[in-house]
């Protein structure tokens, strides 16, 4: 086995999540300092910066219907607010929000039956109405 180092965009990034999105796309989500997040949506034959996400951090990601994914963002401030996005497999870097959530803190988001649900960090589950 050979190790060798990367010389991309993300050699310098501290990935801490991927997720992915089909059986050749998918998200990288590193950490840059101060509470924001670089994402890069990587498929078989390209890697892209998303640069609308920018100053999000993002908290988690996951399907929501049709194509469409759910993406749990805060903003990285001390005292951090909270916002839902939607965006779709083929077009990654454009984000639309659809819920802001305030200073409510949550650490997981799904779609289950059309609805969305959000688990705090301490466990418990919430629904949108």
């Amino acid at each position: 086995m050979k190790i060798a180092k990367i010389h991309s965009k993300l050699s310098d990034l501290l990935v801490w999540k991927t997720y992915q999105l089909s059986s050749n796309q998918g998200l990288i989500i590193g950490n840059v300092g101060g509470g924001i997040s670089k994402t890069f949506f990587v498929s078989s034959n390209k890697l892209l910066e998303l640069t609308s996400w920018d100053n999000l951090r993002v908290v988690y990601v996951n399907k929501s219907t049709q194509g469409k994914w759910l993406l749990l963002t805060g903003d990285g401030n001390k005292n951090e607010s909270f916002e839902i996005y939607q965006f779709t497999q083929q077009r990654p870097d454009s984000i639309n929000k659809i819920y802001d959530l305030g200073k409510n803190k949550f650490c997981s988001i799904a779609n289950w039956q059309n609805k969305i649900f959000l688990g705090s960090c301490d466990g418990k589950i919430y629904r949108i109405k």
